[in-house]
């Protein structure tokens, strides 16, 4: 799900006064998120509970059963597509075991991974398809892409029946609930948004009416309004990926918001500054026909870290220096990605925590080091709480995070999964 976004000035501040969408409070709402694993089995620091550690002894992770009891759906990321179509795993040795070989044997294209190996060992898929929380509501799907995957789309619409049929032999063999299709081509060109709306229909066809299709989308998606008809027809949820807005990545080097929920007109208004906000995309969404009720709000659970920041604003649209990214935690890349629970350790070392409102209401969090320069932007309980409210003011699904990996101790009263629990529902 993480990616770095190509640039694209997509603004859409007049639709918020055209089509305001807000309406009461209702029920019933859905949390998401996504169980992401490592391509280097050395660091794979959060295995999924009931999958094998090197020494071949089974992992417990209660830090990560306790999250589930805060979710309806969890997604293993990610899958790929190879050039036939056939959706395959990403790294035998970590997401396969001995206790896979019988699918294996049935099906050894999907079992050879990325660098076109199958070598079992951890065994995190099988265990993830295990998984329950204790309401027994818990419902287990696959995700399909991600960010820095181009080619999967390309093969999946090029050989659709061979990406549907291997879909669901993977959802019936290991009695999951359904699929996630992250695919993010650098545009929605009329051809591709066309294509996309065929798969969805093929997989909705496939699999049934009963069970889950979602989908991820950029916050500035350009897919036209009559194939938006076609594919929220067909799915169950359509995800909208409210983050990464600016990053350490990006051009013009200059600090920013990673999701904010409103749009500030004290942003800088210089050439290539990604102008856009949660509220512009929902209120886009809702304009091209998308129904409200099939809209999940995406926020992070991850911070976006840049170095060499002025002190001035408190570190808020200033420069920085690409060079000083800083890496909080090791075992994570691209340098700058810093998971939630590693920044609530950071405030109490240095860094100060800021707050930007819209009308009195939550909009933006960031922090700043004084000593160090650094300057990281996320999310924190208190704008959990007000995209909760939005979610239940604008009749939307739900909410959706990326990372479970990322996010504090579920126990822990900054914990955003149990924020999003607590004021969703």
């Amino acid at each position: 799900m993480f990616f770095i976004r190509r640039i694209r000035l997509f603004i859409l501040s007049n639709l918020i006064l055209l089509f305001p969408v807000f309406a009461q409070a209702d029920d019933g709402k859905i949390i998401m998120s996504y169980w992401q694993s490592s391509k280097a089995v050395s660091s794979l620091v959060y295995p999924v509970p009931g999958s094998f550690n090197a020494s071949d002894k089974i992992v417990k992770n209660q830090n990560m059963r306790n999250k589930l009891n805060d979710l309806n759906i969890i997604s293993y990321t990610f899958f790929h597509v190879d050039k036939e179509g056939i959706v395959h795993i990403n790294n035998s040795a970590i997401d396969l075991s001995s206790s896979d070989h019988e699918f294996c044997k049935k099906n050894p294209k999907i079992c050879t991974d990325e660098n076109n190996q199958y070598q079992p060992k951890l065994g995190n898929f099988s265990a993830f398809a295990k998984l329950q929380n204790k309401s027994d509501d818990l419902k287990k799907i696959i995700s399909i892409g991600g960010g820095g995957d181009k080619k999967s789309f390309q093969y999946a619409v090029m050989h659709i029946h061979k990406f549907v049929n291997s879909v669901s032999v993977i959802i019936n063999y290991y009695h999951l609930d359904g699929v996630d299709l992250d695919f993010e081509p650098d545009i929605f060109t009329s051809t591709i948004s066309q294509q996309y709306a065929q798969l969805v229909t093929a997989l909705r066809e496939k699999l049934g009416k009963n069970l889950i299709i979602t989908i991820d989308m950029e916050p500035d998606q350009q897919i036209k309004q009559s194939y938006w008809k076609i594919i929220s027809g067909n799915v169950n949820y359509i995800s909208d990926m409210c983050y990464d807005f600016h990053s350490p990545y990006y051009f013009p080097h200059m600090t920013g918001y990673n999701s904010n929920l409103y749009s500030d007109p004290n942003e800088p208004m210089i050439k290539s500054y990604y102008h856009i906000s949660c509220d512009q995309s929902i209120h886009y969404l809702t304009f091209l026909g998308v129904p409200t009720q099939k809209i999940i709000l995406g926020f992070p659970s991850y911070g976006l870290a840049y170095g060499g920041v002025s002190e001035k604003n408190n570190g808020l649209f200033q420069p920085y220096d690409p060079a000083k990214t800083p890496m909080f935690n090791e075992n994570i890349k691209p340098k700058g990605y810093v998971q939630y629970k590693t920044i609530t350790r950071l405030l109490r070392s240095g860094f100060h925590e800021h707050m930007t409102f819209f009308n009195d209401f939550p909009s933006a969090v960031w922090a700043y080091n004084k000593k160090t320069r650094q300057f990281i932007a996320y999310d924190n309980v208190k704008l959990v709480k007000e995209k909760a409210r939005y979610v239940k003011q604008n009749h939307l699904a739900g909410l959706m995070t990326w990372a479970v990996n990322d996010d504090a101790p579920a126990s822990s009263h900054k914990s955003l999964l149990d924020a999003a629990k607590k004021y969703l529902r």
